[in-house]
């Protein structure tokens, strides 16, 4: 991974997302030093699911309301190894 000290990086998802397919990556993203920022449509936490069944619960870092972003449409980029 490149080097991603000092980088921002905001993560969005809401409730009903697959647990790993967002505690992976944010756990790699901060790992290789970056500030990852859950954002998301509430302030509550958000349910996770594990093959379709409750999991855990995860704390919203931000809202879309807090930052000011709420005509804003969430993109994603992935980049393949």
């Amino acid at each position: 991974m490149k080097d991603l000290h000092n980088k921002r990086v905001a993560v969005v998802a809401t409730n009903g997302f697959e647990e790993s397919e967002l505690t992976e990556p944010v756990k790699a993203l901060r790992d290789a030093g970056t500030e990852a920022v859950i954002v998301s449509t509430q302030a509550e936490p958000i349910q996770a699911f594990k093959h379709y069944q409750p999991s855990i619960t995860l704390d919203v870092d931000t809202t879309f309301d807090e930052r000011g972003l709420t005509n804003t449409m969430p993109c994603c980029f992935l980049e393949a190894p």
